[in-house]
């Protein structure tokens, strides 16, 4: 049975929350949650850097 690393109690107003930590039995690699669409819930795509036009960029003002 693993050893508890840590005991104690987190408590929230007038509850109490008895809390036992455990160290890991084994390492996994984190996974890395995704962006999703607020309609479909489908995965999100990246969005590629916006490109500066010549449209976009301010033209130097001549003086009148």
């Amino acid at each position: 049975m693993p050893q508890v690393t840590w005991k104690g109690v987190i408590t929230f107003d007038l509850v109490g929350v008895p809390v036992q930590l455990y160290a890991a039995t084994r390492s996994t690699a984190v996974r890395r949650s995704t962006r999703c669409t607020r309609r479909t819930a489908a995965p999100a795509k990246k969005a590629a850097p916006a490109k500066k036009t010549a449209a976009k960029r301010a033209a130097p003002r001549k003086a009148s």
